[in-house]
C-alpha cells in the first residue's frame, strides 16, 4: 500500500499495544495466546499494509502515555473516541458501542435507562481511564445537595474487575461497555444482569501517536479495503458483534461531547 510510511515498510512490522482483558474484543485464550475481534482486525489491517503485528500488552490507562513515549506505534483496545484525546493522540474510527450498567440479578433500585445512572451515595465501579470518570464525579455535588450522599466511584484496571466488584458485593453496579457486558452475561455465564443502558452511541478508535498522520491514513485506507472485500464484516460476525460495524473510518472525527 502506497500510503504506508517508509519506516514501517523498512521494518516490516507495526508495534501494537492491547489490553487483553476485554472479551470478545481481546483476551488471553486457554493456550496463552491472544484472541478477539481487535486481534483479528488489527492483523488484517497490518496484512493490507504489507506488515505484520508486533503485539505488546499493557493496561488500558497506559495507552496514551505509552504512545507519547514511543513505546509502540498504535493501540487497539476498544477505546472510545473523544475530542479531548486529540490533544495527545490521533484516532481512527473503527467501531461503535454503548455503555450499560451491570447489577446483580436481584437489584431493585432506580431505573438506569438514563444518560447517567442514578447511583448517588452507592458504590459504582468503572474502568480506569474511562471517559465516564470525570462525568460521574461532576454529578457528586448535586447528589450531596439533594441529601443523597456523594458519588462513590471505584476504579479498576479493567472491565472484568469492575464486574467482579459487583459480583462480590463491593459495588452496587458497574458502568461498562455493552460488548463486554453482553459477552460476560450471555457467553461466559456471569450471574449478573444489565440494569440499564446509556442511550448514547460511542465510537471506538485505533490510537496512534499524535503526529503519525501518515500511519493513520494508511490504517484508514486498510479498513476501507477490508470493508470493501467483506473481511471487516466477516470478522465482526465471527465474534458475534455485527452491531459494532461502522460505515466509514475517519481520522479524528468530531464526535458528540461524551466527556
Amino acid at each position: 500500500m502506497a500510503l504506508v510510511p517508509q519506516s514501517f515498510k523498512d521494518r516490516g512490522t507495526i508495534r501494537v499495544l492491547t489490553d487483553p482483558t476485554y472479551p470478545p474484543l481481546e483476551s488471553i485464550n486457554g493456550e496463552g495466546g491472544m484472541e478477539g475481534l481487535d486481534i483479528d482486525l488489527m492483523n488484517a489491517i497490518a496484512g493490507e499494509m504489507g506488515l505484520s503485528v508486533d503485539w505488546q500488552t499493557g493496561t488500558f490507562d497506559s495507552i496514551i502515555p505509552g504512545l507519547q513515549a514511543d513505546r509502540f506505534d498504535a493501540a487497539i483496545a476498544g477505546m472510545y473516541i473523544s475530542n479531548s484525546k486529540y490533544d495527545s493522540i490521533t484516532m481512527i474510527q473503527y467501531g461503535q458501542a454503548s455503555d450499560v450498567v451491570v447489577v446483580k440479578p436481584d437489584y431493585s433500585g432506580p431505573a438506569l435507562n438514563k444518560e447517567f445512572p442514578d447511583f448517588c451515595g452507592v458504590p459504582l465501579a468503572v474502568q480506569s481511564g474511562s471517559n465516564n470518570i470525570d462525568r460521574i464525579r461532576s454529578k457528586s455535588p448535586k447528589c450531596v445537595e439533594d441529601g443523597r450522599g456523594e458519588m462513590n466511584l471505584l476504579t479498576f484496571q479493567n472491565a472484568n474487575d469492575a464486574l467482579l466488584a459487583v459480583n462480590s458485593g463491593r459495588a452496587v453496579g458497574a458502568l461498562v461497555g455493552s460488548i463486554s457486558a453482553n459477552f460476560q452475561i450471555k457467553e461466559a455465564g456471569v450471574d449478573l444482569k444489565i440494569g440499564g443502558a446509556d442511550p448514547r452511541v460511542f465510537y471506538n478508535g485505533i490510537a496512534v501517536q499524535k503526529d503519525s498522520l501518515e500511519l493513520a491514513r494508511a490504517i484508514s485506507k486498510a479498513l476501507e479495503a477490508l470493508k470493501a472485500s467483506g473481511r471487516y464484516q466477516a470478522i465482526l460476525t465471527k465474534w458475534n458483534v455485527a452491531g459494532f460495524a461502522v460505515d466509514e473510518f475517519p481520522i479524528n472525527p468530531k464526535v458528540p461531547d461524551n466527556e
